[in-house]
This record gives structure tokens, sequence and C-alpha cells, in this order.
């Protein structure tokens, strides 16, 4: 169907503060912000999209994301129908 770009299931969590040994020693929980929570899109060749919501709504998470400049939790993300992995991150970030 001309997918330039997918994005399956993607989730984005931040840790508010630091989680080490201490913490794990006494099962403290850790505190997560969820920046995104099951984020699916298609963006298909010669398509604009644009991504509206209220401030704090995830935005540029979700742009840095697609962008490659940041992991996502989980959740999968393909470029021109090649999962986007370590291994071929440069060559999708160069196109």
């Amino acid at each position: 169907m001309n997918e330039l770009y997918i994005a399956k299931n993607i989730k984005k969590y931040f840790l508010t503060e630091n989680y080490g040994i201490i913490e794990k020693i006494f099962r403290i929980k850790p505190i997560v912000v969820r920046a995104l929570d099951d984020v699916t899109l298609n963006v298909y060749k010669n398509e604009t999209l644009g991504i509206v919501g209220e401030s704090g709504s995830g935005k540029t998470t979700l742009g840095r994301i697609l962008a490659t400049l940041d992991p996502p939790t989980s959740g999968e993300l393909y470029f021109e129908g090649e999962k986007i992995t370590k291994n071929n991150i440069n060559k999708v970030r160069r196109k």
C-alpha cells in the first residue's frame, strides 16, 4: 500500500528518579511516566501527517522516536517495509 513508515504499538516510559541497587534491595517500585502508550500509525509515500494534541501529550516524544533519535520502550518501527533495528538504523537515518 505504499507505506513509507509504520509504527506499531509504540510505548515510551520514563523513570522519574534514579532507580538503583538500593531501591531494588528494598523493593521500592519505580515511578514511571507514560509518555506514549500503544501508539500505532502508518505514513504513506507522498503524504503529509500532522500530529496535534495538548501540551504534554507526547507529540515531541513520538517525533523523536520516529526520527530514531530515541528508542521506544517497546513496539516496532518499519521504514519502507524493513524493520528498524540497531543494525540498520544508520541506513534509515540517511534516507
